[in-house]
């Protein structure tokens, strides 16, 4: 780093399983760099980081270099798993949080060649503006999830209500409105963690965001129990088959993966699983695997009571599924993303169960 004008600080801020941010890697890596930075140089941090958390390590380098005018500068990142280049390249905009008009003016300078609207503001604001995009997410999602269980008692639609959504300027195209089975991973939990830390920290209830990260707890259990009311309450020595162990499309990792934590519940329950998925990196799970794991499809579902669609891989809806039918033992489709064409599953001769989309209960073992 010696002689660099600027730093980045693009670390992927890991949670704990809480999803507390641990901030202890980025910490580390802000020690390291400090020796070497150039005098006037530029820290850009893009890590998801707690409010309050640029002005503490501007004033650690202050303390370590306090001859020098080095400039921390936190410009959260919008990438998203899958579109990380694209997102890059051509942001819907930019947020700039410095301390100092001379930190703003030097960033000014590093980020021109990009064209989107860049919004220069305070580091809280910064900060708390990453926090807010994650928080209003995982409120879009928890509400479609929410609306889509109050579908499947009233008999509605909620995926035709979610395209009927979008199309109002209010809403737009992109909302995220479509019941299914709630947000993983951990970006989104981790801002809406932070924020309700911050409410303990000045004595602000939450309940908005508490009731968020409930509603999507509830999301699990509504999967396990819709496969539940399919086998009479009973999963031991099911034989179920689950297509998608990544959080989402488009990527390797099993970071606070949905499907993992499903898997679980259905072990703990007596059931045998099989998996398939198209990039998951197996040896990122904690320990042995406790599941068959075939990186061919219809192998995975041979002999399966049960098809759980758990990540809206593309391939999915490529497959073959009059050869998965003959492969099962009990043709039934699980799907929690509500990702396969409900009429081509039910013309193959599958009994296709989906989240909010007005289907009460499972058909009987």
């Amino acid at each position: 780093m010696a002689g660099a004008k600027t730093v980045l600080l693009t670390y992927d801020t890991p949670v704990d399983e809480d999803d507390q941010a641990d901030l202890s890697v980025l910490e580390r890596a802000l020690g390291a760099a400090l020796p070497f930075l150039e005098p006037d140089a530029l820290l850009v941090v893009t890590s998801q980081i707690p409010v309050r958390t640029s002005e503490k390590w501007q004033a650690r380098i202050l303390a370590l270099r306090p001859e020098s005018s080095i400039d921390l500068v936190y410009s959260p990142e919008n990438l998203r798993l899958g579109q990380a280049i694209e997102n890059f390249k051509r942001p819907d905009m930019m947020v700039i949080g410095a301390g100092s008009d001379r930190g703003h003016k030097k960033a000014e300078k590093f980020f021109e060649p990009f064209l989107a609207e860049k919004f220069f503001v305070s580091w809280r604001t910064a900060e708390m503006t990453k926090h807010a995009l994650n928080a209003f997410f995982a409120t879009s999602i928890s509400f479609a999830n929410e609306f889509g269980r109050l579908c499947d008692s009233a008999g509605a639609d909620g995926i035709e209500i979610s395209k009927i959504l979008k199309k109002d300027s209010r809403i737009g195209k992109k909302a995220q409105v479509r019941p299914g089975l709630g947000f993983a991973g951990a970006t989104l939990a981790r801002d809406l963690r932070a924020l309700q830390k911050l409410g303990r920290d000045f004595q602000i209830s939450t309940p908005l965001l508490d009731d968020v990260l409930e509603i999507n707890r509830r999301q699990t259990e509504r999967v396990i129990q819709m496969l539940e009311e399919s086998f009479d309450g009973n999963l031991k020595g099911r034989h179920l088959t689950v297509f998608g162990l990544t959080y989402k499309p488009g990527t390797s990792t099993l970071r606070r993966s949905a499907s993992l934590e499903i898997i679980g519940h259905l072990l703990a329950k007596g059931a045998q699983v099989r998996a398939h998925d198209p990039k998951a990196d197996l040896t990122e799970y904690p320990g042995p695997v406790p599941f068959e794991f075939f990186t061919d499809p219809y192998q995975a579902a041979e002999g399966g009571e049960a098809l759980l669609i758990m990540t809206e891989w593309p391939e999915y809806r490529e497959l073959d599924y009059g050869k998965i039918f003959k492969a099962m033992r009990r043709p039934l489709i699980l799907d929690a993303k509500n990702h396969l064409d409900s009429g081509r599953m039910r013309a193959a001769g599958f009994t296709h169960l989906e989240i909010g989309r007005g289907q009460l209960a499972g058909v009987k073992a």
